[in-house]
């Protein structure tokens, strides 16, 4: 829903978020009780993607992207990717910060890769995803979320 130029991702009339985004990536992802919904918004577009009609949400390709789950929003990234929601209803997603890739699990963040593939998660509930630094290529295991490092979240 567009009010006044600003988005908001309204669910069974009852807004799932703040209402102050420029554009919002469709679709949001529900966790798998239904009880959690997760979307990607853009704050700071210059203008939206002109393959677009007026006023159809875009990707834009400036300003920051934000994950939003509830209350909680996340970092800024150029780009965010993958958006899922684990078992226990916590958010995992990949952002883009310049050319170097993160993964995201709630408020954790990996440190910094070159690529990196979609989040996947054990019958433990363990994160894990495929990554590049280099040309190497690994898989990356987290015990318990991804470990945050210094100056992430």
């Amino acid at each position: 829903m567009s009010v006044a130029g600003k988005w908001s991702l309204f669910v069974n009339g009852q807004s799932t978020g703040p209402g102050d985004f420029d554009s919002i990536y469709a679709p949001p992802v529900f966790s798998a009780d239904g009880k959690k919904i997760a979307f990607v918004a853009n704050r700071g577009a210059e203008a939206p993607d002109s393959r677009f009609p007026p006023g159809f949400p875009s990707y834009p390709r400036s300003g920051k992207w934000h994950v939003v789950a509830g209350d909680l929003e996340g970092p800024g990234f150029d780009e965010v990717r993958f958006l899922t929601i684990d078992a226990t209803g916590v958010v995992a997603y990949a952002g883009k910060q310049g050319t170097k890739w993160f993964m995201m699990h709630g408020e954790k963040r990996s440190r910094p890769f070159d690529a990196v593939g979609a989040p996947q998660f054990s019958e433990e509930g363990r994160l894990s995803f495929g990554a590049q630094e280099d040309r190497e290529f690994q898989w990356i295991v987290a015990g318990d979320g991804v470990q945050a490092e210094p100056g992430g979240k």
